[in-house]
This record gives C-alpha cells, sequence and structure tokens, in this order.
C-alpha cells in the first residue's frame, strides 16, 4: 500500500515540478535559481520519504489495512 501511494502521488508531483521548470524559463524569459531548485528536490523528496516510510515499516509488521482500531498490538514493537 505504501509503495503504490509513494508512487502514484509523488509521481505526478515530480511531474509538475519539472514541468514548472522546464517551461517556466521558456515562458517568461527569466531563469530560475538552480540552487533554489536543487534545494525544492531534495525537501520534496525527502519529505516524501518521511511521510511513506512508516507505511512501509508498518507493512511489513504485518499491520492490517482500514481498521479503525487495532485492538491488541502487542505484536508492533
Amino acid at each position: 500500500v505504501a509503495h503504490f501511494h509513494m508512487v502514484m502521488g509523488m509521481a505526478p508531483i515530480f511531474v509538475i515540478f519539472g514541468a514548472i521548470y522546464h517551461w517556466y524559463p521558456k515562458v517568461t524569459g527569466r531563469m530560475l535559481n538552480e540552487m533554489l531548485g536543487k534545494f525544492h528536490f531534495w525537501v520534496t523528496f525527502l519529505g516524501a520519504y518521511a511521510i511513506y516510510f512508516p507505511m512501509h515499516y508498518l507493512g511489513l509488521l504485518g499491520v492490517p489495512r482500514r481498521y479503525f482500531e487495532l485492538g491488541e498490538t502487542a505484536f508492533i514493537p
């Protein structure tokens, strides 16, 4: 589930950001700051992993999806 959400959620975001960084100079004639672009990429990339990595971990532990309350959670370290 985490891998699906990461691929399907973040791929369009990176495509949109890539399109903006590609087309903005062509449309306006002004270049964007390359250092800020690299910073923006790394913050977005690491932020996405910070959000979805715990989901990967829970999936490896065997935690079921879509439960309002798990009840006994002694199996989760």
